[in-house]
């Protein structure tokens, strides 16, 4: 909800509640000032509390206003949640899927970004690294039957039934990996398996993207990524790319914490091969990642019309999607660049100022600080890092970054 709809309800509220009559902030029934107050109490509770971020659900309001209204203890369960619903239908309160930012707060986000930023621009220096050979890979699961959220039907029908089958929750998982000068990595797929000497690989091993290394898959029991398949993947996809280039050295791999990625047997492995390795700041993959920035919605997007197509196609019989589809569905997209461009790729990791010039003369493309600002916008309307002017804050923590950096190269 928009914190000036909340603000405003607020001093509504307390102005209301100065009044001997009743009033009604919307059309309807007017207020009695005992609801008033209660409903004055329960905006402040949820004004403090979604501050600091703190998720606040119906149950929690629950408890808040048994606390405030003791006397509405005498009512039944379903009583106290149709009280709750109307308190938040005449607050344009609503229930909502909450976006992440991880477990930082605001400010201690921007901070963190502030020094990931220059840390990673010292590794660049001291490494001697450009833009061909910084690296950021990323895992993102697929499912075999992937439903759109939304489809087009008639208004007024109840039931919009989608037909499905079997396969509904069965995923495989694709590691994707871009390089910071436009280039693409081959993918990584990991089915659910036993292991890469099974039925299914010696089937599949034919395939033209396998057969080429334009792709390369796997299997473990859970289609999940696991260090045994980390370290392959360095194998198989990170080194095998970046030997191409003798003039590039082993290069800077940069990921996320997920424990696959960071695991002990890993960063032995990029010590051994002398790969840097830079770790993303937990609860910043969503603003400075340039796979989730950029790539990972439209690529899942394409599967998921690739899928469709593939239902229209067999309408009939329903065929099952098999291996070799999802195998042929990922390269045929990855590889169009007219859906996933060298030029999408190189801008990704420039708004996320992971393959700027050091000296600064392209922090104006950095946009994480703007994504988080976007992020966070409903939490808090006073956070300080946009309070009064949102750009001109955008611009001081370019600047402070600017400041900060160049005192480190002094050093």
């Amino acid at each position: 909800m928009d914190n000036k709809i909340l603000k405003s309800n607020i001093e509504n509220l307390k102005k209301a509640s100065k009044k001997k009559e009743k009033i009604t902030l919307h059309k309807g029934k007017p207020l009695s000032k005992e609801t008033i107050e209660t409903d004055l109490h329960l905006l402040e509770f949820i004004k403090i509390n979604r501050k600091y971020g703190i998720p606040i659900t119906t149950f929690s309001v629950k408890i808040e206003l048994l606390k405030f209204r003791p006397d509405l203890s005498k009512l039944t369960s379903n009583g106290l949640y149709e009280y709750i619903y109307r308190f938040m239908s005449r607050n344009n309160l609503s229930l909502r899927t909450p976006g992440h930012i991880g477990q930082l707060l605001p400010t201690d986000t921007k901070n963190v970004i502030i020094n990931y930023i220059m840390e990673l621009r010292k590794t660049i220096k001291e490494g001697g690294y450009d833009e061909g050979n910084i690296i950021n890979m990323d895992e993102t699961p697929l499912y075999l039957n992937m439903i759109p959220n939304k489809v087009i039907s008639q208004k007024g029908e109840k039931n919009v039934v989608v037909r499905t089958q079997n396969q509904e929750k069965i995923r495989v998982t694709c590691l994707l990996s871009i390089c910071a000068d436009g280039d693409k990595l081959p993918p990584y797929i990991i089915f659910k398996g036993k292991n890469s000497n099974n039925k299914a690989f010696n089937k599949l091993k034919n395939n033209l993207y396998i057969k080429k290394n334009k792709i390369f898959i796997n299997f473990n029991n859970n289609a999940w990524s696991t260090t045994e398949l980390m370290l392959d993947w360095i194998d198989k996809v990170y080194l095998a790319y970046i030997k191409k280039d003798p003039l590039c050295g082993e290069g800077l791999l940069i990921i996320d914490k997920a424990s696959s990625h960071i695991s002990e047997e890993v960063i032995e492995k990029c010590t051994g091969n002398l790969m840097d390795l830079s770790i993303l700041p937990a609860g910043t993959t969503s603003i400075m990642q340039p796979l989730d920035i950029s790539i990972n919605k439209k690529f899942k997007n394409y599967i998921r019309e690739k899928y469709i197509n593939h239902c229209i196609k067999n309408n009939v019989t329903f065929a099952k999607v098999e291996k070799e589809d999802i195998i042929n569905w990922i390269g045929d997209i990855w590889y169009d660049d007219t859906i996933i461009s060298k030029n999408i790729i190189y801008n990704s990791f420039k708004v996320c100022g992971l393959s700027n010039n050091i000296n600064g003369t392209e922090d104006h493309l950095i946009k994480c600080f703007e994504f988080l600002k976007n992020k966070i916008n409903e939490i808090s309307e006073d956070d300080e890092i946009y309070e009064d002017n949102p750009e001109s804050k955008l611009e001081n923590e370019q600047i402070k970054l600017q400041e900060k950096l160049y005192n480190t190269d002094d050093d």
